[in-house]
C-alpha cells in the first residue's frame, strides 16, 4: 500500500509508521469536514530538518510547521496539509488533513467566479429589464425583482427623489431617472440592479473546478427559483468603475517579534510576528466617495487599523492592552469628499503577521483589508456638488453576490436543507441526505462482527434548527425545536444535550409598504446571505411567497425525518481487522449491513497494522 505524503521539497513515506486515519460523515455535522490522522510520530532526519527550517535549533523565525502538498492514500490522491504538532529532539509528532478537494472552489469568493456580464451599450437597463422579467431559471441567470431598501439616504441631495424600491415598475414599465433641466438637477427615483439566480452561482462555481452540476438539488422547485438579493454600490454609484483596496497579513511592509509576552504565555499559543502594514489608492476625480468593506485587527497585544484620507487619520481602532489572540472584524461603510490635496487613501495598520490559532491551525495568509471605493457624486471646479445621474451601461453578476466563498454558501445550504455534497467522476452530486437515507450503497460487515458490541443511545439528545440571529425590532423568524417527544416551535427549553444548527443565510420577509407587496431588504450585512423568490410567471415584478423556504416547512421536508433518526436509532461500536482490498470498499457514504440491520456510517477510524492490513474502529448508527 502506497500512504505517503507528497510537497514540492519533500516526500515522506508514511507506510511504516503508526498511522490512524479518522473519517466523519458530514450527515453528522453543520459543517463539511474533512479527514485526518491522529498524530504520527517520526523520528527526524537531517533532510527533514533541513525542509522544518532546522527544527532542531529550536530558532522561532525559521521553523516551518504547516506544509499544503498532496496526500496517497486509499489509492487516491487527495490535496492535503501536514503540521508539526510537537517535537522533543529528534522525535517530532505531525498530523496530516485531507479531503480538501471535495468541494472545489471551497475557498473562492463568489465575486471572483465567472458569473455572466452583459455589455448594455447598444440598449438600455430598462429595455433589457423588460426582456428579462418574463423569465426566469435558467432561461436568464438573473432577473430584476423589485426589493423594498432604506439603505440610501434621501436626506441627500443624491437620493432626494428615491422611491425607496429597487427595480421599481410603475403602470407596466420601469421607473426611469430623468433629469431636470430647469432645476439642473437628477431626479434618481430608481436604481436598476439584477439579481443573480442562486442556480447560476452553483453552476459556475462547479463549472469554473472542472465539475458537472448533477444530483437532485438543481431541480429543487423552489431554491431553483432563488436569487439573491443585494444593495450593490456598483449600481448606485457614479462610476462604475470602482477601486479596490484589498490586501493579507503576508502583505506586510515589515515584520517584527511584536510586544513582549512572557515565555509561559507564548507557549500557550505557539510562536506568532507582527506586521507593519500600508496600501493605498489615489483619487483623480473631485467628488464624494464611499468606503465600504472590512478591516480585520488580529492582536494578542498592542495593535491598530485605521484609514487616512489626504494625509489625515479619519478612522483608528486600537487597543494597547494584552490578552489572548483576539480577532476583530470591522465592517466600514464612510464617505469622504475629495476636492483638494493629494487624494491618497490609505490603509494602515500593526497586528499579527502569523500565529498558531486555538485550533493549532498556522494563520499567514488571512485577509487584512478588503475595501471597495466608489465615487458616489461629483464636484465641479468651484467645489460644488453636483448630483448626477445613476445609469448602469452593463450586467455585472459578481457585484450583486454576497461577500462570500463558495465553500460558506454550500456550508449555509448543508445547513438551510440538509443536503450532502458527492464527486463521482466528473459530477458534482448535490442531494438531499434523506433520500440518500434510501438510496446508498452497502457494504456487508457481517464478516467482521463480533459477539458483543458496544451499543449506545441518544433519546436524550435534541435539536434546534434556526436562522442566524437578527437584530430587527419588525421581523423575527421561527425555530425548530426536537426531541425524543417530537417538534416544538416555542415553548421549549434547551440543554448540554441541544445540537444547534444555525443557518447563515434569510429568505427575505415579504412586506407592504406604500402599497408595494414584495421582499424587504431590511438588512444590509453582505456576509449573510440574502434570498427571494421569482419564477418569471408574470410581468409584475414582484418578489413572491417565501414560506416553503422558511422555518418549519423547511423543517419538515428536509430534517425531521433525519433528525428523529439520529435521536432515537442506536449507535453500535467496535474493532476488526480489514485487508487493503475490503478497506478500500469501506466509504463514508455507503450503508452497512451488520447484526441483521441496514445501517449508517457515522465514522471510522483505520490504523495501518503492517503493509495490507488495518485495524478499522467502526460507528454504525441504524436505520430502524
Amino acid at each position: 500500500m502506497i500512504l505517503k505524503f507528497i510537497h514540492s521539497a519533500f516526500e515522506l513515506d508514511l507506510s511504516g509508521y503508526k498511522v490512524i486515519v479518522n473519517e466523519e460523515n458530514s450527515w453528522f455535522s453543520d459543517r463539511f469536514v474533512t479527514r485526518y490522522t491522529f498524530p504520527i510520530e517520526l523520528t527526524l532526519t537531517p533532510e527533514l530538518n533541513v525542509v522544518f527550517g532546522d527544527i532542531l535549533r529550536g530558532t522561532s523565525l525559521s521553523i516551518e510547521t504547516y506544509f499544503v502538498g498532496d496526500l496517497y492514500y486509499n489509492g487516491k490522491v487527495h490535496e492535503a496539509i501536514l503540521e508539526i504538532e510537537e517535537d522533543k529532539g529528534l522525535d517530532i509528532s505531525i498530523t496530516i488533513k485531507f479531503g480538501l478537494e471535495e468541494i472545489p472552489n471551497y475557498n473562492k469568493k463568489l465575486k471572483e467566479l465567472p458569473l455572466e456580464t452583459v455589455d448594455l451599450s447598444e440598449t438600455t437597463i430598462y429595455a433589457h429589464a423588460e426582456t428579462i422579467i418574463i423569465q426566469s431559471y435558467p432561461a436568464v441567470n438573473y432577473n430584476f425583482v423589485q426589493v423594498h431598501t432604506n439603505k440610501y439616504d434621501t436626506e441627500s441631495e443624491q437620493w432626494a427623489y428615491f422611491e425607496g424600491v429597487i427595480n421599481k415598475r410603475v403602470d407596466g414599465a420601469f421607473l426611469e431617472n430623468t433629469f431636470n433641466e430647469e432645476e439642473s438637477i437628477s431626479e434618481n427615483r430608481n436604481i436598476m440592479q439584477p439579481q443573480p439566480y442562486l442556480m447560476h452561482v452553483i453552476k459556475t462555481a462547479v463549472e469554473d473546478a472542472g465539475y458537472e452540476l448533477a444530483g437532485t438539488f438543481k431541480d429543487d422547485p423552489d431554491f431553483k427559483q432563488a436569487l439573491f438579493s443585494e444593495m450593490s454600490l456598483y449600481y448606485s454609484a457614479i462610476n462604475a468603475n470602482s477601486q479596490e483596496l484589498f490586501f493579507g497579513m503576508q502583505d506586510f511592509t515589515s515584520e517584527d517579534d511584536g510586544p513582549y509576552l512572557h515565555p509561559w504565555f507564548v507557549g500557550s499559543f505557539g510562536p506568532y510576528k507582527y506586521g507593519h502594514y500600508s496600501e493605498t489608492i489615489t483619487l483623480t476625480d473631485h467628488g464624494r466617495y464611499k468606503i465600504a468593506g472590512n478591516l480585520i485587527r488580529r492582536r494578542i497585544g498592542p495593535a491598530y487599523i485605521g484609514i487616512k484620507f489626504n494625509g489625515e487619520i479619519i478612522l483608528n481602532y486600537e487597543r494597547t492592552s494584552y490578552s489572548r489572540i483576539r480577532v476583530r472584524h470591522h465592517q466600514i461603510d464612510l464617505n469622504v469628499d475629495f476636492n483638494g490635496g493629494s487624494g491618497v487613501i490609505e490603509v494602515f495598520s500593526y497586528q499579527l503577521s502569523r500565529y498558531i490559532d486555538d485550533e493549532g491551525e498556522s494563520i499567514t495568509e488571512e485577509s487584512i483589508a478588503d475595501l471597495t471605493i466608489s465615487q458616489i457624486a461629483k464636484y465641479d471646479e468651484s467645489g460644488d456638488l453636483i448630483t448626477t445621474l445613476v445609469a448602469a451601461e452593463d450586467i455585472v453578476l459578481t457585484e450583486c453576490v454576497p461577500d462570500i466563498t463558495f465553500g460558506e454558501l454550500m456550508t449555509m445550504l448543508k445547513n438551510w436543507k440538509n443536503i450532502d455534497i458527492e464527486i463521482i467522476d466528473n459530477q458534482f452530486y448535490i442531494n438531499s441526505v434523506v433520500d440518500k437515507l434510501l438510496s446508498s450503497e452497502v457494504i456487508n460487515l457481517e464478516p467482521y462482527e463480533v459477539n458483543a458490541p458496544l451499543r449506545s443511545h441518544s433519546k436524550g439528545d435534541s435539536f434546534l434548527l434556526q436562522f442566524k440571529e437578527i437584530n430587527s425590532e419588525i421581523y423575527t423568524y421561527t425555530k425548530v425545536f426536537i426531541d425524543q417527544y417530537g417538534a416544538l416551535l416555542d415553548g421549549f427549553v434547551t440543554n448540554d444535550d441541544t445540537t444547534e444548527i444555525t443557518i447563515n443565510g434569510l429568505p427575505l420577509p415579504i412586506a407592504t409598504i406604500n402599497n408595494i407587496t414584495t421582499a424587504d431588504h431590511f438588512l444590509d450585512d453582505k456576509t449573510t446571505v440574502k434570498l427571494i423568490l421569482f419564477d418569471g410567471s408574470t410581468s409584475e415584478n414582484l418578489a413572491q411567497s417565501n414560506e416553503r423556504l422558511l422555518l418549519p416547512s423547511v423543517f419538515y421536508e428536509d430534517h425531521e425525518k433525519w433528525l428523529e433518526l439520529r435521536i432515537i436509532s442506536k449507535l453500535t461500536n467496535w474493532q476488526f481487522l480489514m485487508t487493503e482490498e475490503d478497506a478500500l470498499e469501506l466509504k463514508l457514504k455507503n450503508h452497512a449491513y451488520a447484526y441483521k440491520q441496514y445501517q449508517i456510517i457515522k465514522s471510522f477510524t483505520k490504523e495501518l497494522v503492517k503493509n495490507g492490513l488495518w485495524s478499522v474502529e467502526i460507528n454504525l448508527k441504524a436505520l430502524s
